[in-house]
């Protein structure tokens, strides 16, 4: 029986794997594909919860993030391909401010969430260092800084030859979000026919990197192997698929995470309403 996020907190006890978990440890950019109700949620879960409770021995950190909490923007279902990239680029921008503010709290937290507070704990930990980038992913979440406002126009695209993915065979997400699908019986891949590229998404994407390379410098000052972002309810960016919406997030998550050595994006998402190209 899967259990809703939005109703029941993940409950260990009653989470049973069947080995989907262990197929999605790896360092790569992955996918779990399934319809409602399929256990989607829980196996993200599941994953985060058995990366940061062994993270002591992995050197790694899971970040949970639930689409359907960012912002909507008011694009209305607008045809405009204007007005759905700035709707795709506030949805990426609360995105990562979500993501900071994991990150912020994983250090500051009261409860057990203080994940990082341990990692700067350990021996050989520049822990100066380590603070400050804490202070300025703390000013991304409060203030903005280092986060511009998504520019509104922008037209001319190119078109980019896409790539495959297969589950734990490097997926090259530099040139293309990977599609590898996880299913009950984790295997299989799928190959993206084509993807497009806009001059936009490049803009946007230039106004993350002074937080993509102080990401960059967290994995290297806290020694970790990998910071694993959870994505969940993917189609909620847009449930008919039919806008450029999701396409133009994958590629702003691609263009400001993917180039981060020891970062790696795990995805949920239901087949037939996910986009990831164009």
């Amino acid at each position: 029986m899967a259990f809703r996020q939005e109703t029941v907190q993940f409950k260990k006890d009653y989470y049973v794997d069947g080995n989907i978990v262990d197929g999605l440890m790896g360092p790569n950019w992955q996918i779990v594909y399934g319809r409602r109700g399929t256990g989607k949620t829980t196996t993200l879960y599941a994953l985060k919860d058995r990366i940061n409770t062994e993270s002591n021995d992995l050197r790694s950190i899971a970040v949970y993030v639930d689409l359907t909490t960012c912002t909507p923007s008011d694009h209305g279902g607008s045809a405009d391909i204007d007005a759905q990239r700035y709707a795709a680029s506030l949805y990426f921008q609360d995105f990562i401010k979500k993501v900071c503010t994991e990150l912020y709290e994983s250090y500051t937290s009261a409860d057990n969430r203080r994940l990082l507070r341990k990692l700067f704990a350990r021996d050989g930990v520049n822990k100066d260092r380590a603070e400050d980038i804490i202070l300025d992913i703390l000013d991304v979440v409060e203030n903005g800084r280092y986060i511009q406002t998504p520019s509104t126009k922008t037209v001319v695209h190119e078109n980019v030859g896409a790539d495959t993915a297969s589950l734990g065979v490097s997926a090259g997400v530099e040139k293309a979000l990977p599609t590898a699908k996880v299913n009950a019986s984790l295997g299989g891949t799928e190959t993206a026919k084509k993807t497009s590229s806009f001059t936009y998404v490049f803009t946007e994407a230039g106004k993350y990197r002074y937080l993509s390379e102080q990401l960059a410098q967290l994995i290297i000052v806290l020694k970790l192997d990998n910071i694993v972002i959870l994505i969940d309810e993917w189609t909620s960016l847009d449930k008919s698929g039919k806008l450029e919406i999701q396409a133009i997030f994958a590629e702003l998550l691609k263009r400001t995470l993917g180039p981060i050595r020891g970062l790696s994006v795990k995805i949920s998402a239901i087949r037939g309403t996910s986009v990831f190209f164009r």
